[in-house]
């Protein structure tokens, strides 16, 4: 089955190029004129789209109120969103991401970086869904091992803080949690422990080397979560690098969240490559303040 595109532009003659560019390029296009109609094509759609790419100013509702809309329905919130744009400023640019767009290309484009960066973000979507399934059939926690966070009303109470490292004899192993709740420690040490070896049992160590994020649901949890794989140079392990996973559990992380957290685990990350001692309580509260 090919990967379906919803496209969204005003410019008739461009939309009509993408749709083309598309087509001959192995993918299923769908087009819309404005935010409205394709929130309206969303709704009659028997499939859900791989990928959306939308142009930014347009009437009757832009890019943004579409993108907004479509970002906080359930149904639609893990599709892969492209803005497509000439406002090119890194003003514009910013905003685009800061609303937790997946990507920004600006006009004009080649048909090789057009078609390259919807492959990309539907390859790493496919990623993350998969690795979601394996988690979903793995991770088969008792009720009794858990403790009931959905009766917290503040994500302080029940957002934490992971940090897993890769040894060469022990396997992942978790080195930090924070807050420690002691009676979750056991439980929190299994869902690092899955959630490290399904996706690097999926993708291997090096499929992680370029410093990734991947957003998933732990249902036996009722809980999101967030995890960040990246590495650093250590000569003494296995290939000469030294992995590691920072994970963030909390009740709820939207995709716009999502992309705060992946801002932020960046910095954990970047610190930890410079040796640098972290502050857990400080990293914890930069982590909330992204929910």
């Amino acid at each position: 089955m090919k990967p379906l595109i919803l496209v969204v532009e005003d410019d008739e003659d461009l939309l009509y190029d993408e749709i083309l560019i598309l087509e001959l390029n192995s993918f299923e296009g769908i087009s819309a004129s404005n935010g409205q109609e394709a929130l309206d094509k969303l709704k009659s759609m028997k499939r859900i789209p791989d990928l959306i790419i939308s142009d930014i100013m347009m009437p009757i509702m832009n890019g943004y109120d579409f993108y907004k809309i479509v970002s906080s329905d359930p149904k639609y919130n893990t599709i892969p969103f492209i803005f497509l744009s000439a406002k090119s400023t890194p003003e514009d640019i910013r905003f685009g991401k800061y609303l937790g767009a997946t990507d920004y290309l600006t006009k004009p484009f080649t048909e090789y970086i057009f078609i390259n960066k919807i492959t990309d973000m539907i390859q790493i979507h496919d990623k993350q869904v998969k690795i979601q399934e394996e988690l979903d059939k793995k991770l088969e926690l008792k009720k009794k091992d858990l403790t009931d966070r959905t009766k917290y009303l503040d994500p302080k109470e029940s957002t934490q803080l992971l940090l897993v490292f890769w040894d060469d004899q022990l396997g992942p192993n978790l080195t930090h949690v924070y807050p420690e709740i002691k009676k979750d420690i056991f439980m929190l040490q299994k869902i690092a422990l899955q959630l490290y070896n399904t996706s690097v049992g999926l993708y291997g160590f090096h499929g992680f080397y370029g410093a990734e994020g991947i957003h998933l649901k732990i249902a036996n949890l009722k809980m999101d979560g967030y995890i960040f794989f990246d590495a650093f140079k250590d000569e003494q392990m296995r290939g000469g690098q030294q992995v590691y996973m920072i994970g963030v559990i909390s009740p709820h992380i939207h995709y716009l969240a999502s992309m705060r957290l992946k801002e932020e685990l960046a910095k954990i990350s970047q610190d930890l490559k410079q040796k640098k001692d972290i502050n857990l309580e400080d990293a914890w509260e930069a982590v909330l303040s992204c929910l």
